[in-house]
């Protein structure tokens, strides 16, 4: 296994200084910025030297990379990363994307990498740094605050009306396409009906706005960089928006409900209750109200019951979750029916119970 990993690092690695190699040419410009500020003046030619590190990070491909150029003028040490879609026309949406999501974030605090160069289905971004949230050794509770307060910073003050028929399609599609009893299914109607009528319901506001789309910890980098005065500072960088949406219609706990799923699927399954998990949903909050007070809002400005909310969208994330088991699961595969099951447990708990 681990010589199979080995040799697909080679590969990969292969890969990228082949497509380097042939673009770099393609990057004079951007080396020309970056030779100005490095040496004051602009180089004749750059050739690449070599890869020195390559780095997945998420779930979807970003490849980070260290590569090492020279020019006449000197060496040069490029982080960048790089990203191969199914077609160029995929390309092109995500840099699309990409620039929506950097306007979205200007003057926030948080980063998003630039697109530097698109080569057919290859896209080019400017240095990424940092670790992903799994992979970040700063504590939990500090990733957990970051993250929500990253993400609030993304919704912004944007207080639309919900797109109630949203909700109610993904619930009535997903519950028709699972196989379970009919009767379960009524049940399932009648308690996320219960619930969906306090995400539509406000003190005032709705809590519609643009959202990210598929949020989860592979979409959050944490790097740490250094004030003017030597002082540590920690970064939060937002990736991949493969899914960011234009419209101010999504209820912001989607995208909370959507960041969550995961943790609370293990949760669920080794304790049979989201007691210690509320605590991660906790600290989540805490962040998200940290930016909310600073443009005079609160959670509870936005809804009577945030958790309420919070548990309607879990409990649909995890039947969608349960759905997309189903599909790809074989018949024999015992691990993937025992999770879809957990998932389908876990939606009738939070939609029951909630968070306790």
């Amino acid at each position: 296994m681990e010589n199979n990993s080995a040799a697909e690092h080679i590969r990969r690695k292969q890969r990228i200084k082949q497509i380097l190699a042939e673009i770099v040419e393609n990057l004079k410009d951007y080396f020309d910025e970056l030779q100005l500020k490095e040496f004051g003046e602009k180089s004749r030619f750059v050739v690449l030297n070599g890869i020195s590190s390559i780095h997945k990070v998420g779930s979807k491909g970003l490849q980070l990379v260290t590569a090492e150029f020279n020019s006449e003028l000197g060496s040069l040490s490029l982080k960048i990363a790089i990203k191969k879609f199914s077609s160029p026309e995929e390309a092109l949406q995500n840099k699309m994307l990409t620039n929506h999501l950097a306007s979205k974030l200007k003057d926030t605090g948080v980063l998003t990498p630039r697109v530097i160069f698109e080569h057919g289905h290859i896209l080019i971004f400017e240095g990424i740094k940092g670790e992903s949230f799994y992979e970040s050794e700063l504590n939990s509770e500090v990733k957990l605050f970051l993250t929500g307060e990253a993400l609030s910073k993304f919704h912004s003050d944007i207080l639309k009306p919900i797109e109630k028929e949203r909700y109610v399609f993904l619930l009535k599609k997903t519950l028709n396409e699972l196989i379970i009893p009919e009767e379960r299914k009524k049940n399932f109607i009648d308690l996320a009906s219960n619930l969906l009528a306090k995400v539509l319901s406000s003190n005032g506001h709705s809590g519609g706005t643009t959202g990210f789309g598929d949020f989860h910890p592979g979409n959050v980098l944490f790097s740490i960089e250094r004030d003017g005065n030597g002082n540590k500072k920690i970064q939060t960088w937002l990736i991949d928006p493969e899914y960011v949406e234009k419209e101010q219609s999504a209820d912001r706990m989607e995208d909370v409900g959507t960041f969550f799923l995961h943790s609370a699927i293990d949760n669920f399954d080794r304790n049979g209750n989201l007691h210690t998990f509320r605590k991660e949903v906790q600290s989540f909050i805490e962040g998200y109200e940290r930016h909310l007070s600073t443009i005079e809002l609160s959670i509870n400005d936005i809804y009577e019951d945030y958790e309420s909310v919070f548990s309607f969208h879990l409990g649909l994330c995890a039947l969608l979750e349960g759905l997309f088991l189903q599909k790809r699961a074989n018949m024999d595969d015992e691990m993937a029916f025992d999770r879809m099951a957990t998932c389908i447990a876990l939606a009738n708990y939070c939609w029951k119970v909630g968070l306790k």
